[in-house]
């Protein structure tokens, strides 16, 4: 019974079944992927799973935050650098897109997806399990990055902009600003997934240009 697990075996487990999934997301669409192919391919039975995850969807998003390592390192770099809140802001989105237009079936799902409400969690488990990828962030970063959805990781690194030089922001339209940005990536990340076939570096360069000249226009006056 996973209750009798010592923590060794727990992580081993634990570490099994990430694994495993991580494998079948690379080549299989999600709606494919079950909990009974999971403990399958792991070499357990379904109701041990159970005993570990809610769902093979969170499951899912668990084994997806290996695809953020680049992104991750780019910012722990970042945080190394001496840039203003703006400077900041711009260079997280565009390390963000840059990943996620990349990797476009993930994000989706991880951002936008049944346990997309849930991130910080998700994140603690992961780096529980796999603690030599975690890497160091500044606090204002880790913050974001560590965020439990996408609203408050944009807003996190938006509202530092506030009363900034030439920046339309204010505490009136913040939310708004804030929306209009996560709906514009949303936007080009679903294109990004119509031609994910595609997805070459000139297409994500230009999907992460889009972007970004979207991002100016809404916070800049």
């Amino acid at each position: 019974m996973a209750h009798k697990a010592t923590p060794e075996q727990r992580n081993e487990r634990l570490r099994s079944f990430v694994l495993a999934t991580r494998e079948m997301i690379e080549n299989e669409d999600f709606d494919n992927i079950h909990i009974r192919r999971i403990a399958d391919k792991a070499g357990f039975h379904n109701s041990t799973l159970y005993s570990y995850f809610k769902d093979s969807e969170y499951l899912i998003s668990l084994a997806s935050v290996k695809v953020f390592e680049e992104y991750s390192h780019s910012l722990a770099e970042l945080s190394k650098r001496n840039l203003s809140e703006y400077e900041n802001f711009m260079e997280i989105w565009k390390f963000f897109c840059l990943n996620a237009f990349k990797f476009p079936k993930i994000y989706n799902n991880f951002f936008f997806g049944k346990h997309s409400d849930d991130l910080t969690s998700i994140f603690e488990e992961y780096y529980s399990i796999f603690p030599d990828e975690e890497q160091k962030h500044s606090a204002s970063i880790h913050k974001m990055y560590v965020g439990k959805n996408l609203n408050l990781r944009c807003y996190d690194i938006l509202e530092p902009l506030v009363g900034l030089p030439n920046i339309r922001l204010n505490k009136d339209n913040l939310t708004l600003a804030n929306n209009l940005i996560i709906a514009s990536f949303k936007s080009l990340l679903e294109e990004a997934l119509t031609f994910k076939s595609s997805n070459t570096i000139e297409k994500v360069n230009e999907l992460t240009s889009r972007f970004m000249a979207t991002l100016c226009f809404v916070i800049e006056k």
